[in-house]
């Protein structure tokens, strides 16, 4: 028998995933993106199951090989939203490092406070 809360884990966690991505994606092209089961997850109690959104966004890099991709992944079926804003913003944040690993690599390094100082001189 099932409980009269039961509920089918993709249709509420897609909507809530998407919401997040929107709201945080700012500076990174989304091209593609997807709902996941996570087989295992590290979590300080060990492995987990759990269940993840994979997104890639464009780079600065010509060519589909130099997209950069991610995955954001809870354990919990019953989170909140905040959760999920907190596991998008990592996943976010960490495609725009690789964005700027990206545009360093073909602008050369960025001047630092050293050499800016030095250029003044």
């Amino acid at each position: 028998m099932y409980d009269e809360n039961c509920f089918t884990v993709e249709e509420r966690l897609i909507p809530m995933f998407k919401d997040a991505v929107s709201r945080l994606s700012f500076g990174l092209t989304i091209v593609c993106e997807q709902f996941m089961f996570i087989p295992q997850l590290d979590t300080p109690q060990g492995p987990k199951a759990g269940f993840g959104w994979y997104f890639q966004c464009r780079g600065f890099l010509l060519g589909t090989q130099n997209y950069l991709a991610t995955i954001g992944g809870i354990t919990d079926p019953h989170c909140s939203q905040k959760e999920i804003d907190d596991t998008i913003q990592q996943a976010c944040e960490s495609m725009r490092a690789g964005l700027y690993q990206q545009k360093v690599a073909i602008n050369g390094a960025p001047a630092g406070p050293t050499e800016q100082i030095r250029r003044q001189s």
